[in-house]
Formats: structure tokens, sequence, C-alpha cells
């Protein structure tokens, strides 16, 4: 008993206690495993991996984002690869940066699909 309440408040706080904690108990586990499941399905969704370009290129004027080094520097930058149909040359281009296309790429994967905007 709580040294703060009366004998008799303790008994049913004592019997609300007992009836209810099970029952909260329960909802709070179904609720946890609700949660987990949300994240790891949403977690799985958003999984994207990495391409090496020894094992695939990106298809024609897909945007990617990509991993490239510039003097020896690793980064990560929006890109652009052409296949060299249109050119006759193939390369990756950077749409944002204006110093050229001296990087080298070693990675990519695909840009998530744009939000939905309503007007």
């Amino acid at each position: 008993m709580s040294a703060n309440n009366h004998p008799a408040d303790q008994s049913a706080i004592e019997a609300l206690h007992s009836r209810h904690t099970e029952h909260f108990a329960d909802r709070l586990i179904a609720f946890q495993d609700e949660a987990y499941a949300m994240g790891r399905a949403r977690g799985q969704q958003d999984c994207r991996q990495w391409i090496s370009i020894a094992e695939c290129l990106p298809t024609e004027e897909q945007g990617t984002v990509a991993v490239l080094f510039d003097d020896g520097q690793p980064g990560v930058g929006w890109a652009t690869y052409w296949h060299g149909a249109k050119t006759g040359f193939a390369c990756w281009t950077f749409p944002l940066d204006e110093l050229g296309e001296d990087r080298a790429v070693t990675h990519w994967m695909p840009l998530p699909p744009a939000p939905e905007v309503k007007p």
C-alpha cells in the first residue's frame, strides 16, 4: 500500500490495476507489432541498392544518383548516363554541375519516383 493512499482507495486502485493491466498490455503489444510491421514494410519499399557500373548501366537519359570521384575525393551527385546512340559517345553528365564531366562514377541507383503534387 502506498503511504499517500487511504486503505479503501488503495484496494480500489489495486482492483482496477489487476482488471485492466492485461487488456492494456495486450493492446500495447498489438500496437507495437503493427508499428514494427509497418516500419519493416516501409524499409523494404524504400531500400534501394547501389548498382556497380561494372554490373550494368542505367537506361539512356535515366536520372540517377551516382557515387563519383572528383580528383580522388568521393562524392554523390545527380547524374545521367548517355549511351551514345544520339551523340556518338557515351558519358555521364551532371546537370547541376558547371565543371563538366571529368568525374569517375563507380556506382549508381535510380532516382525515386517524384511525389504526387496536387494543384
